[in-house]
């Protein structure tokens, strides 16, 4: 009585895996190889068309020149300074979160290599329970 039940959650497994089974990220067989040269239907590339360079803007109208300021109205001296330049900030030295990963962590790839061996083991055991 169990081997007709054996029978089908095998089948289903095999279907199981099959629809889950991919090929691992570092596999060579996993790219795609490109042809060496595209099809003779499709056109070549053509480069993006460029904007025409703009005009220069406008030359800013000269003001009339006044006299020289005299020292004492003129701009503090250089070694006094108004505004000290930007501090740099204190998260420069650390990565934004935007940044990518630590190398240290585990590739995206060896993760979904697991998927179908764990979804194959799963549904065995539960096909083996079922059937005995």
């Amino acid at each position: 009585m169990a081997a007709p039940h054996l029978a089908v959650f095998s089948v289903l497994a095999l279907l199981a895996v099959a629809a889950t089974a991919q090929a691992p990220s570092g596999a060579p067989a996993a790219a795609p190889k490109a042809p060496a040269t595209p099809p003779p239907a499709m056109p070549p590339p053509t480069p993006a068309p460029v904007a025409p360079p703009k005009a220069a803007p406008a030359p800013a109208p000269k003001v009339a020149p006044t006299p020289a300021p005299t020292p004492s109205a003129s701009a503090p001296a250089p070694e006094a300074p108004t505004a000290s330049p930007p501090a740099p900030s204190p998260d420069a030295s650390s990565p934004s979160p935007s940044a990518e990963p630590p190398a240290s962590s585990t590739p995206a790839g060896a993760a979904a290599g697991l998927r179908p061996t764990v979804a194959f083991a799963v549904f065995a055991v539960a096909a083996a329970v079922y059937s005995f």
